[in-house]
């Protein structure tokens, strides 16, 4: 990894938006995007999954409601990352399809998180998330449980040309973390894990 690797990575982590970083840096976004995809990470051990919930307008019917489906999905516009996340995290948080095969709309366009729970709010859209998103906990946003939608995985991910052995040391102090705490999420992990 280069300095321009680590430059990039940092900023990105602290605007959590392209655009911005590409400003802050002074270098082209396409550069940006290149460099963070040079970026191969492993994927460590799952410390616990998140439950699955719906973030909508508070106003919106939907968050009377005591559940929604992915069905539900279908019939409502989601967010369209720009630039587009890696397909695998993309397709896991915001499917592109119901289990029935209707398509779930990618049609908003959206470039950071805080555009993305802005709309929210103002019933734009519709966003499949996790439980306890500090982002998501506002007056204007109901967060209704979400069914259909296996929990999410939460671990650790680091990038793969800084694998050693305090990487190692680390992930193995948080599957022994993880083992002591009785597993990772209860019954979703116990189902995950077979």
């Amino acid at each position: 990894m280069d300095t321009a690797e680590i430059e990039v990575f940092l900023v990105l982590a602290e605007e959590l938006h392209f655009g911005r970083t590409s400003e802050r840096l002074r270098m082209p976004q396409p550069r940006v995007s290149r460099l963070v995809a040079s970026l191969e990470l492993t994927a460590g051990p799952v410390l616990e999954y998140k439950s699955r919930v719906l973030a909508v307008a508070r106003s919106d019917a939907l968050a009377a409601r005591p559940s929604v489906s992915l069905e539900d999905l279908a019939d409502r516009e989601v967010a369209l990352m720009t630039p587009p996340f890696p397909p695998t995290l993309y397709d896991a948080i915001i499917p592109p399809h119901t289990p029935s095969g209707r398509v779930i709309p990618r049609t908003q366009p959206v470039h950071g998180i805080h555009e993305l729970v802005a709309l929210v709010a103002r019933g734009q859209i519709v966003h499949p998330t996790v439980s306890g998103i500090p982002m998501f906990i506002r007056d204007d946003i109901a967060l209704v449980p979400l069914t259909g939608a296996p929990p999410l995985p939460l671990g650790l991910i680091w990038v793969t040309a800084h694998d050693n052995a305090r990487v190692q040391a680390l992930a193995e102090t948080a599957r022994s973390l993880r083992d002591l705490t009785g597993g990772t999420g209860g019954s979703a992990d116990a189902a995950s894990r077979g």
